[in-house]
Parts: structure tokens; sequence; C-alpha cells
């Protein structure tokens, strides 16, 4: 069976990789330029949840993370995270919502906070440990995934993008592009934001929340960061190179939350100097702040699933959670059709909860 796969970022690269050793002939139709993976945080995690069967595809998608790296021989730091960006009642209901879904998640005191990172200046009066949380970084698992795919056989256009679908009797049977025809017996729309463009083509669109986030990167500092730091300014943590990284917004997990003013001087000023009240004595410097135009569907839940016959999508955020098992129920329903065991998973997440009668 031939599969084209648009786009080549985190999902595209995943479900072309778990199509390819499913036995597909996959054709990945990358655009290039940027994407949200280039940008991605890079942090696996189920404490951010909607409702219940959120926080347990999340939970299983930090699991299936994990198979993905070992298979394909990139390293997941399982760092965990201490969490202070919460206080009071919301605090309080957070942990205790966590607890009874039986998320691994403690309330740890100033001291216990100061010996498992003694480089932070000031520890929280107290904090949320989720020890099972991972971070990975994104551009190397897709490179992986990529470069696997293609030597299991598939075959990937650059430089390449989509102008429209080919359709015959009702049914998507290829797609157009710049540089020609290439025709499919399925189409896996995997274009992060341009989903939505390609989606509504097929008139069934799929909206997507205009949320880009601002990813801030530091030279290298002498310190160690050993955890993700979920703080009451934003999110951080340390790279293998020294460089730390944050996302510059206060809960930009949080898809509700309204359109960031991209000023990216002003950000990044303001994100070393709140970062300078966690580490005073170092002279922090900005090496790179790159804008990520994050896919999340309009109500900030994954879309999957079939858009008309013969083209399925996919698109979501948190990519990094999720890719790895998303991509395995993808393949599972391109080549052998909805099973039990996907529609469990994906029934409250299909894209044709968006349209209006």
């Amino acid at each position: 069976m031939h599969i084209a796969v648009i786009g080549a970022g985190l999902i595209g690269a995943a479900s072309a990789h778990a199509l390819q050793r499913a036995g597909a002939q996959v054709t990945l139709i990358d655009a290039g330029g940027a994407n949200a993976t280039s940008a991605s945080f890079g942090w696996a995690n189920a404490n951010y949840v909607s409702d219940t069967h959120h926080y347990r595809i999340r939970l299983a998608g930090m699991s299936a993370l994990q198979g993905l790296c070992g298979d394909v021989g990139v390293p997941l730091n399982r760092c965990g995270c201490l969490s202070w960006e919460l206080d009071g009642d919301a605090f309080d209901t957070h942990r205790d919502t966590l607890l009874a879904l039986g998320y691994d998640v403690e309330s740890i005191s100033p001291e216990v906070f100061r010996r498992l990172e003694p480089d932070i200046a000031i520890a929280p009066p107290r904090s949320l440990r989720f020890r099972d949380e991972t971070t990975v970084d994104p551009v190397v698992l897709t490179h992986a995934l990529l470069d696997d795919a293609m030597a299991q056989g598939a075959r990937r256009y650059a430089g390449v993008a989509v102008r429209d679908f080919v359709r015959r009797a009702g049914r998507v049977c290829g797609v157009v592009t710049t540089a020609g025809t290439v025709a499919a017996d399925a189409t896996l729309i995997a274009a992060g934001t341009g989903s939505a463009a390609l989606t509504a083509a097929l008139d069934m669109p799929v909206p997507m929340l205009d949320r880009p986030a601002v990813v801030i990167r530091t030279t290298p500092v002498r310190c160690t960061i050993t955890h993700v730091l979920a703080t009451d300014f934003g999110d951080v943590r340390q790279l293998p190179s020294g460089a730390l990284q944050l996302p510059a917004a206060t809960g930009h997990q949080a898809i509700g939350s309204a359109k960031p003013d991209i000023d990216l001087d002003r950000i990044a000023h303001r994100a070393l100097a709140q970062l300078s009240t966690l580490l005073p004595e170092h002279d922090l410097a900005l090496a790179e702040a790159s804008v990520a135009h994050r896919p999340i569907p309009g109500d900030g839940l994954p879309a999957v699933g079939t858009v008309v016959p013969g083209a399925y999508v996919a698109t979501l955020h948190s990519g990094v959670t999720l890719a790895a098992l998303i991509a395995r129920l993808v393949a599972t329903e391109l080549l052998d059709g909805e099973t039990a065991d996907s529609c469990a998973w994906l029934s409250p997440y299909r894209p044709g909860r968006f349209q209006t009668s």
C-alpha cells in the first residue's frame, strides 16, 4: 500500500517511520521551512490535561515515546519535573487531581527542593515533583525517524509543496505538488498548522488556534539544572550543551491563553531577567529566540482520523508527548482500518467533531 505523508515534522516523521516499518511504501512530501518541531521545548508529560481520557492518552504517549527513542537510538532524559507555577488553592487542586488519576506526583518542601536543585538560588515554599516526566531533543528524534524510514525504503521529496489533491469518484488518490503528481492509496496530512488549509481544500476544515510560542535559548552556563522547572514565570530546562531553554510565556502549555505579543527583543530581555532570579550569580546571555507556530486544533485537543475517503489528518499538541503513540495508531488505521484499540484511543479526537450540521 502506497501512503503519501504530507509534512516532515515530528508527527509526519514518526508516522512515516511507523507506516514504513509496518509494510507500507511511504512517500514523504516535505515543503521545508520552519516548523513547530524545530522550536519545541521537548518535554513529555501528563500533568497538563483536560479530562481523564486526555490524561490516559498522554500517559500512554510517554511510555510509547520511551520505546520509540530506544528503537531509533535517541537519548531520552528521565529528568522529572519540579513545578511551582501554581500556588494557593490552584496548587492543591492540581496536585489532588493528579493524585486521583494515579499520576506520580508529590508535594515537596524547600529543603527537599534544595537537595534536588542546589544551584537554584531561591527554593519555592512548596513545589510539585513529577518523577516520570522526560525530555528529548525533538529535532534529533525527527531526523532519526526520517533516516530510519528511508533506510527501510521510504522516499522523501524535499522542498516540495502540495498544491491540490487528486480526486477520483469521491476519493483522494494522491496529491498534486509543485514538482508533479504523486499517486497514493491514502494520504496522511501531518503538516502542522498547514493542515488547516489542506483540510479546508477538502471541504472538511480542521480549525487551528493561533498560539505561537516564543522559545528562548541562552549561551551555555556553568551550573547544573537536572529537572524541568515549571516556574511561576515559565518552564526551564538545561540542554546537554549547558544552554538554558525556556518558552517565554507563563503556562504556555495552557492553550486557552491569549495570543502572545511577538516582540522578540522585549520578550527575550524579560525572560532573561526572570531567569536571573533563579541564577543571580550567572551572567545569562541570549543565544537564540525562536517562534514556534504550534499546531493546536480549535478545541486544544488532537485531531486524528479520516477527513474524506483516502485522506487522513494527524495534527496535535503536544507532539513530543503523543507522537509515538499517535504514529502507531495512524499506521494501524491507514493500513488495517479502524480497530477496537485505535478507536478506544482516538474516538474523542476525530476531526469530524469540527463540522456543523
